[in-house]
């Protein structure tokens, strides 16, 4: 690579994506709504065991 020419911008790219319009987001990764991503965290939250640990599932921890 040519880090000067990249830097002058005169080098050319390995690829140039084709754009529909400059709000394109076709080459980016898509991914869940933020909304949707906190109702999982929610609902998985309301999963957790959260009964004491006793015996040898408590001694797991023992030092820690």
């Amino acid at each position: 690579m040519n880090w000067d020419k990249i830097a002058a911008r005169e080098a050319t790219p390995p690829f140039i994506p084709r754009l529909k319009d400059p709000c394109d987001t076709q080459y980016f990764a898509s991914y869940p709504d933020e909304a949707e991503v906190d109702k999982k965290m929610r609902d998985r939250a309301g999963t957790v065991d959260t009964e004491p640990r006793e015996g040898d599932e408590e001694r797991v921890f023992d030092g820690f």
